[in-house]
């Protein structure tokens, strides 16, 4: 009975627990930064507290879109607080940084690697850095930002798939400025005899996309001199 009354005291917290979760998540989605700060200081809960579906706060804004809101608990939130990957295990796994990559939301992650740059070279769960994260969803304003700014020893021999992915995707996405520019600076990128990875290579990643040449298909006038330019 003792056991029976401990646990349905621990279910009913919960519940209540839940319920505020709710009521932040609400005044995070409705980008009223008082109510959401006047929260954690009645509840006194930490910044970095996991909520609904694995969240935190700060994963709410920024898929919500609340720029403003996630600025603010950035400012407020330590350094390893932003490391905080949101997600069980074997889900993606983002860090604030690769969601607001895949998000697209630049002014958010401008804020976030001024706080941590470390951000830049951490992978979520699936082994994604936030530049690949960004290039993989053709986000090219994030991309090029991220990629400004990533540290070029993450691409070299120990984490080579960094530099294959985001060469896939640059390719896959029309961002061959990247390409190019990763190539140059390294070469061993253009092969691999890793069969693992033999599918990003990027002879055969181009190969796939006829459209990224003008004789892979026909041109108006116009598009030719673009093209040419």
């Amino acid at each position: 009975m003792e056991g029976s009354s401990r646990s349905r005291g621990e279910e009913a917290d919960q519940v209540t627990e839940n319920v505020h979760y709710i009521e932040l998540r609400r005044s995070i989605c409705k980008g009223e930064w008082d109510g959401v700060k006047q929260f954690f200081v009645d509840h006194k809960y930490p910044l970095n507290t996991i909520i609904l579906s694995d969240y935190t706060a700060l994963h709410v804004a920024i898929e919500s879109g609340q720029d403003t809101i996630a600025e603010e608990l950035v400012n407020m939130m330590s350094e390893t607080d932003l490391e905080i990957r949101k997600g069980r295990p074997g889900a993606e796994g983002h860090t604030p940084l690769s969601l607001a990559a895949w998000t697209g939301r630049t002014h958010v992650a401008k804020c976030l690697v001024q706080k941590n740059s470390k951000l830049l070279t951490i992978e979520t769960n699936k082994g994604y850095i936030p530049v690949t994260v960004a290039s993989s969803v053709g986000n090219k304003e994030m991309t090029k930002y991220l990629y400004s700014i990533t540290p070029h020893e993450v691409y070299g021999p120990e984490k080579v798939i960094h530099g294959f992915r985001l060469i896939y995707w640059s390719i896959a996405n029309k961002m061959l400025d990247i390409c190019l520019d990763l190539l140059q600076r390294n070469p061993s990128l253009s092969v691999t005899t890793n069969k693992e990875i033999q599918w990003m290579s990027t002879l055969r990643t181009l190969s796939s996309q006829p459209s990224v040449f003008s004789s892979g298909y026909q041109l108006w006038f116009w598009q030719r001199w673009i093209y040419h330019c």
